[in-house]
């Protein structure tokens, strides 16, 4: 999304900015918020898992809450660009001001690209700290807690009655490979990531390319 924010701007596509602006730094928020152990993978009365489908609104309040225990003033700001991007991208999913971005303030791609990469390096580091903590304190009874729960992977790769092929390949090859929690660089391989970027590629001049900055925000391998 954050490379697609790149083409839009260089190509003038301004309806897609505040979107693509919005759901990367959204998304790397809930990817900050699957690695804090004090959230609980709970299951709604419906079934639904209430975790892992997280209002947009939860996952703001609760990554500012978590990001107050780092420094008050950045989880202050952060969280009010991230509702500031909320509001943005509604106002250009649903309204079509007269003005368009420039009747509120445009952000700037860097500042995406800022939020992002810290979102995703505190999500490293939390599950880094997961991956120390279980093998230090939680390998005596691997074999009870080792065995995959297969409601819990399967929202890893279906989506309401669509299933990804692909998506259900990596979550299984994980389950078979490293049944345990490891940090989020490790359930990566080079082949896994250049396969991930090929498929949203189309040969062509001047189409956009997601190879061309794998690591915009990460230092995937």
């Amino acid at each position: 999304m954050v490379t697609s924010l790149e083409y839009a701007i260089k190509h003038n596509l301004k309806m897609s900015i505040p979107y693509l602006s919005y759901y990367a730094t959204i998304t790397c928020c809930r990817a900050f918020l699957y690695t804090i152990p004090e959230n609980t993978w709970s299951y709604s009365k419906n079934g639904n898992k209430k975790f892992l489908e997280m209002s947009h609104s939860t996952i703001i309040n609760c990554t500012g809450s978590y990001l107050n225990r780092l420094d008050t003033v950045f989880a202050e700001n952060t969280k009010k660009t991230i509702k500031d991007l909320k509001e943005w991208r509604e106002l250009f999913s649903y309204k079509f001001p007269s003005s368009g971005l420039s009747v509120i303030r445009n952000y700037d791609v860097n500042e995406i690209i800022e939020i992002c990469s810290i979102m995703c390096e505190l999500a490293q580091l939390s599950s880094e700290q997961i991956q120390k903590y279980v093998s230090k304190k939680c390998m005596y009874n691997y074999e009870e807690w080792a065995e995959p729960e297969v409601d819990l992977m399967e929202a890893g790769f279906m989506y309401n009655d669509i299933i990804d092929p692909e998506d259900a390949f990596r979550v299984r090859y994980l389950s078979r490979k490293q049944p345990s929690p490891v940090s989020i660089y490790y359930t990566m391989t080079e082949g896994m990531v250049e396969d991930y970027f090929g498929a949203w590629q189309e040969e062509g001049e001047d189409n956009y390319d997601p190879d061309e900055e794998w690591q915009i925000i990460f230092p995937v391998p």
